[in-house]
Order: structure tokens, then C-alpha cells, then sequence
């Protein structure tokens, strides 16, 4: 990223201040900071709003056993608690290795008792 803003920013830095009359130099490289700015923050909302859906979606078809995003709510909730979660909420323990004693939550919201 640090790289690419450097083949960027340098470059329209440089318009900004070439394009416009030496009187308003200073409006142009204000103009060209603030649009660099809004830019960058809207791009990072968007970055991260992409990235929480797509996460929350391959979580959630990667632990079927749990009840629909219930778990990440929680582990967000309360991070300490994220790693006994998956123990928890499917057959899953905290290792990723398959939990045989472990009760999960069906999609209906049932408690099961798991058998893997």
C-alpha cells in the first residue's frame, strides 16, 4: 500500500501544483491533500465493510453446526472468549481439531450432541 500511494500521490501532487496559476498554489495542494484524504477514508470503510462480509459469509459456511453468525457476534462481543468458542458453538475445539465431546447448535437452534 505505502508503495503504491508513493507512485501516486507523488505524481498528482505534482499536476495539482503544475496545473494551476503560482497565485493559487496553495488552494491547489489543500485541495489535492483533502481529496487524498476523503479518498483514502472512504476507501478503508469500503475495504473493511467488504472484508466483514466476506469473512462473516466464509465463516459461516465453514462451521455449518453453528447457529447462523450467533458465534462471531459473540466472539466479538467478548474477544477473550473467541478461542473456546468454536468448542462451544460446533465439533470443533479450540485447536481446530474435531471436539467428540462437544454439544453443538443446529441451524434451527436445537442443541445436538456431536457424534464426530
Amino acid at each position: 500500500m505505502g508503495v503504491a500511494w508513493a507512485w501516486v500521490l507523488g505524481p498528482a501532487t505534482v499536476s495539482a501544483l503544475s496545473s494551476a496559476p503560482e497565485r493559487r498554489a496553495g488552494l491547489a495542494m489543500g485541495a489535492s491533500w483533502t481529496f487524498h484524504n476523503l479518498g483514502g477514508a472512504i476507501g478503508l470503510a469500503v475495504g473493511v465493510v467488504l472484508y466483514r462480509v466476506q469473512a462473516s459469509t466464509s465463516l459461516d459456511s465453514a462451521l455449518p453446526g453453528a447457529a447462523a453468525g450467533t458465534w462471531a457476534e459473540e466472539a466479538a462481543a467478548d474477544p477473550s472468549r473467541a478461542a473456546e468458542l468454536p468448542a462451544e458453538k460446533t465439533s470443533l475445539s479450540a485447536s481446530g481439531t474435531p471436539n467428540t465431546s462437544a454439544s453443538r447448535h443446529t441451524p434451527e437452534g436445537t442443541v445436538d450432541q456431536a457424534t464426530t
